[in-house]
């Protein structure tokens, strides 16, 4: 008899201790993220983070979880979306603090600064001062954060040097060369711009990550709609890695087409 009801108690005190268990919830809050319900990923991402407050990796992705809702948020609801920007950066320098090596943290929270009006604490300086940090952990790394500087500065020039630098020390890196050639694209340079991503494509096959830039760049300089169009759907069709632009950003640019 006790074997009996061990057998029907033990399964039922395993579910319940996975439940529990914050690596569990850590990982079903990112899958709820990459599936864009990113209100039931912040409240799976906060409980992982407070049973584990020393994991950078769970900051990071609580952090990313503030920023897309406060996106869905929009203009409609201003001071939610103000609320959980403030969340957002926080959340993200805590994930540095607690791991200096922790590079996607790095790039989210550089990317925070550039890019956040400095209500919320974003601001130019404050990105500058990262790039440091992002080159000790990897020179290349270095060079594109100081390209997107430039970038906004709107010195393309200054730019393009720092990114063909990048592909320099890591020539091997598909990602460099698919941010080169965008912003070749951008400034005109066709004809290399399109060898690149083709050197990209061939260094890293299937990468849904690159076909959106690709399309974006298409859009953005009024050639190869169809192209765009295609590989647009394309990504609409794949199962994506929780860190890449959800489904939702394409559908928005075919919209656009």
């Amino acid at each position: 008899m006790r074997e009996l009801i061990l057998a029907f108690l033990l399964p039922a005190c395993a579910a319940t201790a996975e439940k529990k268990d914050p690596q569990v919830i850590f990982q079903h809050g990112v899958q709820s993220y990459a599936a864009e319900r990113y209100g039931e990923a912040i409240e799976l991402l906060e409980r992982a983070a407070e049973a584990r407050p020393n994991r950078s990796e769970y900051r990071l992705w609580l952090g990313r979880a503030y920023g897309r809702r406060a996106d869905e948020m929009g203009a409609w609801r201003f001071w939610t979306a103000i609320s959980l920007a403030k969340k957002m950066r926080l959340s993200l320098e805590q994930a540095v603090e607690l791991d200096a090596a922790n590079e996607d943290a790095l790039w989210d929270l550089f990317g925070f600064y550039l890019e956040a009006p400095g209500f919320v604490g974003g601001g130019e300086a404050k990105a500058e001062a990262l790039i440091k940090r992002l080159a000790a952990v990897k020179e290349a790394s270095g060079e594109r954060a100081w390209a997107q500087i430039e970038k906004s500065r709107h010195r393309l020039d200054l730019a393009e040097q720092r990114l063909r630098r990048a592909v320099e020390l890591e020539p091997g890196v598909a990602g460099h060369l698919s941010a080169l050639a965008a912003l070749l694209a951008e400034q005109g340079k066709i004809d290399e711009s399109e060898r690149l991503f083709e050197r990209a494509d061939e260094l890293r096959r299937n990468w849904p990550d690159l076909w959106l830039l690709r399309a974006r760049t298409l859009i953005r300089s009024g050639r190869g709609k169809q192209e765009a169009r295609e590989l647009l759907e394309r990504y609409l069709k794949v199962e994506l890695k929780p860190d890449s632009e959800p489904k939702s950003v394409a559908r928005k640019l075919l919209e656009e087409l």
